[in-house]
């Protein structure tokens, strides 16, 4: 699989000549981005070679170097997944994890405690595999999370 994370910043408005900028090669991916306060993008993403969930961040105005955390190194499953940023800048991720039978996976709402993931433990809320997280732009009222049965 030559599958890879790889973000696209337009150099011009008409975006003919985007810079690419490869944030991981493993194979098999879901990924969704964000921007921060300073509109640097910030991608969640699920590295398919571990399964794993992992957050990088654009750590300069040109995005030439980017710092990659894991954030959950248990079986995540490759399902889309949604990043969006809280009012306080903190990042908040929707996910889904594998679990034993009977369910095969769930969803996770993982709640940074700081704006680079970095403050200690994570807040994370697990939920029945009937019910998904929707994270969603509102421009009227700012960010919100709806909880939707499925």
């Amino acid at each position: 699989n030559n599958s890879s994370v790889k973000l696209a910043r337009c150099n011009s408005n008409a975006c003919d000549a985007p810079t690419i900028h490869t944030l991981a090669t493993a194979g098999g991916f879901t990924a969704d981005v964000a921007f921060d306060s300073q509109d640097k993008p910030i991608v969640a993403y699920v590295d398919g070679m571990n399964a794993d969930l992992k957050i990088a961040f654009c750590q300069d105005s040109a995005c030439s170097t980017w710092a990659t955390l894991p954030l959950d190194n248990e079986t995540v499953s490759m399902k889309p997944l949604s990043l969006e940023m809280d009012s306080s800048g903190y990042p908040v991720i929707s996910y889904y994890r594998h679990v034993e039978q009977p369910v095969n996976s769930v969803n996770q709402l993982l709640h940074c405690n700081d704006a680079l993931c970095a403050g200690g433990d994570l807040n994370g809320i697990q939920v029945a595999h009937s019910t998904r997280w929707s994270l969603s732009r509102d421009k009227r009222r700012g960010r919100r999370c709806n909880l939707d049965s499925m």
